[in-house]
């Protein structure tokens, strides 16, 4: 069965969050939400809590099949600032896995050197992808 990691930190898009999700769960793929802080609740930028499964810091090494990052602000720069995020997507991206990110997370992809010769999108406020 493939596995999806799905980063959450304070902040964080909650449509782009729940939604990716709900979906990939009804395809019956297994779905590991991660909260990047010390706590299991992350508020989304809309003020809606989630509990996640686990702290990124206890799953980080396991092999997933995708990684996925949500947008919204601030949580994206939350996660940018993160390093164990920093590093569980350059080991994805070495292991050639693959990396989703959504709305305003892109940034994350161009700014770590994953989008070089590719080209990517994002929020229209993201005009360097």
């Amino acid at each position: 069965m493939a596995k999806v990691l799905l980063l959450l930190a304070n902040g964080f898009e909650e449509i782009e969050a729940v939604t990716v999700i709900d979906i990939v769960r009804r395809a019956e793929i297994q779905v590991t939400t991660a909260s990047i802080d010390n706590e299991l609740k992350v508020i989304g930028s809309h003020e809606i809590a989630l509990e996640a499964d686990t702290l990124l810091g206890t799953v980080y090494q396991n092999p997933f099949d995708m990684i996925v990052l949500p947008g919204g602000e601030p949580g994206t720069t939350h996660l940018q600032k993160d390093p164990l995020v920093k590093r569980v997507l350059q080991d994805q991206y070495q292991k050639n896995g693959h990396i989703a990110a959504i709305c305003a997370a892109p940034r994350l992809c161009d700014e770590w050197g994953f989008l070089d010769k590719k080209k990517g999108t994002g929020h229209p406020s993201q005009t360097h992808i």
